[in-house]
């Protein structure tokens, strides 16, 4: 188990990044940085740990992003914040190639003056295809057709792989 860390969550308010809080919280320090758009955080006890610190904010704002990266100085950044939904992607394309290509970008670049141990990328398996069945790390990614809404999320997601292991 991870102990002792300072771990910030990026997309930290929504579902998958709130139970990753609520099983690292007991015995690290957590800041959650989100926009709160989807906010999981309202159902939840965990905004009352005293291990847990939540920022409002964008992902594409690198300014407020660096000035909480450079305070808290994480060991770890868990990479969650994007625009996820068929519905939203379907209406904001380019929003979301945006927030998942520029923000992971953003975070990237935030951490890179600091000692982070670890950066974890959260992707999808979307960026195998339509039907991506017992996939793994060394399955061929594919690309999907241009023009087709509902692939800008797989191909920012997967853009976002490639910044991260840049």
């Amino acid at each position: 188990m991870i102990n002792s860390k300072r771990i910030l969550i990026t997309g930290g308010a929504g579902f998958i990044g709130t139970n990753i809080a609520k099983r690292l919280i007991k015995d690290n320090q957590i800041l959650l940085y989100d926009n709160l758009w989807r906010n999981s955080l309202k159902n939840s006890q965990i905004q009352d740990e005293k291990n847990i610190k939540i920022v409002q904010g964008d992902i594409l704002d690198f300014q407020k992003l660096k000035s909480i990266v450079d305070e808290f100085k994480p060991d770890i950044v868990i990479h969650l914040a994007a625009i996820a939904g068929v519905d939203t992607v379907m209406k904001h394309p380019v929003k979301t190639m945006q927030i998942n290509m520029i923000g992971t970008y953003n975070i990237l670049e935030s951490i890179k003056s600091h000692k982070t141990e670890r950066f974890l990328n959260f992707s999808t398996s979307e960026i195998f295809g339509s039907y991506a069945y017992k996939v793994g790390d060394d399955a061929q990614s594919s690309l999907a057709t241009v023009g087709e809404a509902r692939w800008t999320y797989s191909v920012s997601k997967l853009a976002g792989e490639h910044l991260a292991y840049a």
